[in-house]
């Protein structure tokens, strides 16, 4: 793959687990990334200040060669202040990007997001497609991103997997997750700004077509840590119940309600629904 003669990309969210590794992965191949970042975050370079409900400066897109959207408010729990900040912001950015002409511009989306999902992040997410589809936003879905640092979803995880002696799941054997490596997905998101990849008018389907059990991912991360933990199928009521008790009180926890209504609702035929790009291969997360 040949690399980018001076490009420049706008990457937001880049204080996240993905949204860091793009902006590594994308500078290393040559392209000039131009961060927008929450605030106050740590700078490794210089970043342009941004928060999803804050006003846009449309100067920030000038000479801008493409756009890859991956900042979400994962802290908001109400669905009208999910809509007001994660949904009407992401659309304000990509309408902006749009009136200012910047050629590529990507939405960092989920396999979660299909008709009838049970996630405010998929119901969200799905939202933000409809209203930028128009304007020719290409949409990635990833499956349970992972490699890297471990962060995300799969991070989470993987804590629990390594730390507890007993891992209560939920339908651990009839939840089937494709997995995402990190690497191929930045290889996917660098080929669609390239022009590499046609995203055309249907969303990406960013995951591997071999699927894994959640029983079988946890027992594999809790064996290269040397670990064998009890794994307890429970009722996914009284674990969202948990989990929502703990949010309400303010605690911050490894895992989200909302995460865990992702993973009860998964559905591969729907989550399916889009482009499999012939060119862009994703490991398996299990070899062999």
């Amino acid at each position: 793959m040949s690399k980018p003669s001076s490009r420049r990309v706008i990457v937001t969210g880049s204080t996240g687990y993905l949204g860091a590794v793009l902006v590594s992965h994308l500078r290393s191949r040559g392209w000039l990334v131009q961060e927008m970042r929450r605030p106050g975050a740590a700078r490794r370079q210089e970043a342009i200040p941004y928060r999803l409900d804050s006003p846009i400066d449309p100067q920030w897109f000038q000479g801008v060669d493409g756009l890859v959207h991956c900042a979400y408010d994962f802290t908001l729990t109400d669905p009208a202040d999910i809509r007001r900040v994660n949904v009407d912001g992401s659309v304000r950015l990509f309408e902006a990007a749009m009136s200012a002409r910047v050629p590529k511009r990507i939405l960092l989306s989920t396999m979660s997001a299909f008709e009838g999902c049970p996630s405010d992040y998929g119901r969200a997410k799905l939202e933000i497609e409809k209203r930028t589809a128009a304007i020719g936003t290409a949409f990635i879905r990833p499956g349970l991103v992972w490699g890297g640092s471990g962060g995300g979803l799969f991070g989470a995880l993987e804590r629990v997997a390594v730390r507890l002696p007993l891992v209560p799941l939920v339908a651990a054997d009839r939840r089937v997750l494709y997995p995402a490596h990190i690497d191929d997905l930045s290889s996917l998101v660098q080929a669609v700004l390239s022009g590499e990849v046609d995203h055309g008018t249907k969303p990406i389907i960013a995951a591997t077509t071999n699927p894994i059990s959640l029983r079988q991912l946890v027992g594999h991360l809790a064996s290269e840590a040397g670990r064998k933990p009890l794994i307890l199928p429970v009722s996914s009521d009284v674990v969202e119940f948990g989990l929502r008790c703990c949010e309400s009180l303010g605690m911050r926890l490894p895992f989200r309600s909302d995460s865990l209504r992702s993973l009860v609702g998964l559905d591969a035929e729907r989550m399916f629904v889009g482009t499999v790009p012939e060119t862009q291969r994703f490991r398996p997360f299990l070899s062999g």
